[in-house]
């Protein structure tokens, strides 16, 4: 799978591969519960070893199982230790200066289930890294980060904001936005 490769692509033995839970990841979930297989016969068969998975998760009682984390860990001998992390599940950088930076969420949730925003997270008082909105931005402590994907996505129509961009965070806690401009994407196929 894309996602898979795109992972092994990115993860070095010099550092620490972390992908935050985010709608991304979750559509995974969504798929297995609004999709029929039948009218799906290319995938069929991943469908229900998917489905499966999930069914005995809830048999055996375990609340935290992630059929995305299953699903990449399974295809990639390389990614057995790449930190997927949950929802709301927390991960600090930059501790030891003393105000750390939270990493540990995407930007799609806001405060109180509400949508997330730059906006919501300069709310929480703590600084964050956060990425959702396709759109490089600094407000506050806040900084969101752009896609790493195509910029067209077909439904993005008109002027936009989104741009390839990422979040550069130092041992000192001071962050950059790397903003790539005319760059060539490879997909591998």
């Amino acid at each position: 799978s894309d996602v898979v490769k795109t992972l092994e692509d990115m993860n070095r033995p010099f550092c620490k591969t972390v992908v935050v839970e985010s709608n991304h990841d979750l559509a995974l979930k969504k798929w297995l519960r609004t999709a029929d297989y039948k009218s799906d016969p290319a995938n069929a068969v991943f469908f229900l070893s998917c489905q499966l998975k999930l069914y005995k998760s809830i048999e055996s009682g375990d609340t935290d199982f992630s059929i995305f984390e299953e699903v990449v860990k399974e295809k990639s001998e390389k990614l057995k230790e790449v930190l997927l992390l949950k929802t709301d599940e927390s991960f600090m950088i930059c501790n030891e200066i003393g105000e750390g930076i939270e990493c540990g969420s995407h930007g799609d949730l806001g405060v109180n289930g509400a949508r997330g925003s730059i906006s919501a997270y300069t709310q929480a008082g703590s600084r964050h890294n956060i990425g959702h909105s396709h759109s490089p931005c600094i407000v506050d402590g806040v900084y969101q980060s752009g896609t790493s994907g195509k910029l067209d996505k077909g439904y993005n129509k008109g002027n936009t904001s989104w741009a390839h961009c990422h979040i550069i965070t130092y041992k000192t806690g001071k962050r950059a936005l790397l903003i790539i401009k005319n760059a060539l994407i490879v997909t591998g196929k």
